[in-house]
C-alpha cells in the first residue's frame, strides 16, 4: 500500500510501509493523493469528513485519533492497518474513511457518521500456565 501523510502528522518518508510526507509535495492533500495514487493519512477530522464525501475518489482515508502520535506509532499503526486490509476484504471499500484509535482499535466511519469496529488490538496477558506451576512445584531442583 502507498500512503500520503498530511502535515498534521509526523512527516516521515520510508519504504516499508511506503509513506510519503505531504510537506515534500505542493498542493492539496486530496489532489496529491490522486496524482500519486496513495491513500490519505491525517489527523484533521474536519478536513477529511467535509471533503471526502464530496469528491469522487477511489482513495481510502485513515484518520488518527490524536495529532501527537509519534513517528513509531504512525508506522506501527499503518503496518497493522495494512495487515488488516490484506487479510480482510471488508476493509477494501474505496471512498471509505477509517479512524485509528492509536494502538487500540480501527473503526470504519459509515456514511451516516456512525462508527463500526473493524479490528481491536489484542492486548497480551499473562495467564496462569499449568507447565509453569508444575515446574515451580517440581522436586527435581529442590535440595
Amino acid at each position: 500500500m502507498r500512503w500520503i501523510v498530511d502535515i498534521n502528522l509526523p512527516q516521515v518518508r520510508i519504504n516499508n510501509p511506503d509513506v510519503l510526507p505531504l510537506e515534500s509535495l505542493t498542493g492539496d492533500l486530496f489532489l496529491q493523493a490522486h496524482i500519486t495514487n496513495r491513500y490519505i493519512v491525517s489527523a484533521d477530522f474536519e478536513k477529511i469528513i467535509n471533503k471526502m464525501p464530496s469528491i469522487n475518489t477511489n482513495t481510502i482515508a485513515v484518520l488518527f485519533d490524536e495529532q501527537n502520535v509519534t513517528t513509531e506509532g504512525l508506522i506501527r499503526n499503518l503496518v497493522h492497518f495494512e495487515f488488516c486490509m490484506q487479510n480482510n476484504t471488508t476493509f477494501k471499500k474505496p471512498g471509505s474513511i477509517y479512524l485509528i484509535d492509536t494502538d487500540r482499535n480501527i473503526f470504519l466511519r459509515e456514511r451516516n457518521g456512525s462508527l463500526v469496529e473493524m479490528e481491536r488490538w489484542k492486548q497480551p496477558q499473562r495467564l496462569p500456565n499449568a507447565f509453569e506451576q508444575n515446574w515451580a512445584n517440581s522436586t527435581l531442583f529442590s535440595s
